[in-house]
């Protein structure tokens, strides 16, 4: 899971799967995860932990070929000198991949020296059908929870009650899908993990900021099918369009 808390290093990492049987000493713990540190083979230092920023600790499968992800890649605008990108990728089934994600952007040079690196992530485990979804600040305080908040209105189907969006700090949280099987929008079906990079320019943003990095995340999502109609509402604003027009006449 994404960690958040004050005194813990971030880590993007799924619980290990384990064959102990509850004999001898239980392993050490690397943070967010319950493995020990010498499974723990990247550490990214940011480069400016005066803005809140902290270490991330990855595992060793976070850079397994099996768990990648093709990333994609919205274009940097700039908005009072300070600049902002965001990246997507589509499928995930799994925090290794979520992992894997956050890992490959973080060892971008140029990624590594940005102010905030901001995720939030959603998919539902096919194994248990739940949704999982959580998220990271990065030291910009409220934006992981509004990443959150975009993901479940663009990914989720409009008729799905849902309380998943991850708080910064939180464990993972996760309930059953109500969607549907035979619904052609299957938008909610595509587990997602974005990441909104903002490097900062010096001129405080102010609340301004949350929907900078919200639309910077959106316009990507919805380039890549996020975020339309379901079949439902698009037979009903037909209907609505046939019917005005026709007392048009």
């Amino acid at each position: 899971s994404i960690s958040n808390a004050a005194t813990d290093d971030a880590s993007y990492n799924e619980e290990p799967h384990s064959d102990h049987d509850g004999g001898g000493d239980s392993p050490d713990t690397c943070p967010g995860g319950t493995r020990s540190d010498e499974s723990c083979d990247f550490v990214f230092q940011p480069a400016f932990p005066k803005y809140g920023q902290r270490p991330k600790k990855f595992y060793a499968d976070s850079a397994d070929p099996c768990n990648a992800l093709e990333i994609l890649s919205g274009e940097p605008f700039t908005e009072r000198k300070s600049t902002f990108q965001a990246f997507l990728s589509i499928g995930v089934e799994s925090k290794r991949q979520v992992s894997w994600f956050v890992r490959q952007l973080l060892e971008n040079s140029k990624i590594a020296k940005a102010t905030h690196n901001m995720v939030a992530y959603r998919f539902t485990d096919p194994k248990t059908g739940c949704t999982v979804a959580d998220n990271d600040d990065d030291g910009e305080d409220g934006a992981g929870e509004k990443l959150a908040q975009l993901l479940a209105s663009m990914t989720t189907d409009r008729s799905e009650k849902t309380n998943s969006q991850g708080k910064a700090g939180r464990r993972t949280a996760a309930e059953p899908s109500e969607h549907g099987k035979n619904s052609d929008d299957d938008s909610e079906k595509r587990g997602v993990v974005v990441m909104v990079t903002r490097w900062y320019g010096g001129i405080k943003l102010g609340p301004d900021r949350f929907r900078i990095i919200t639309n910077a995340a959106r316009d990507l999502l919805s380039e890549h099918g996020f975020g339309k109609r379901t079949s439902a509402e698009r037979s009903k604003g037909s209907s609505s369009g046939r019917m005005k027009n026709k007392g048009r006449t």
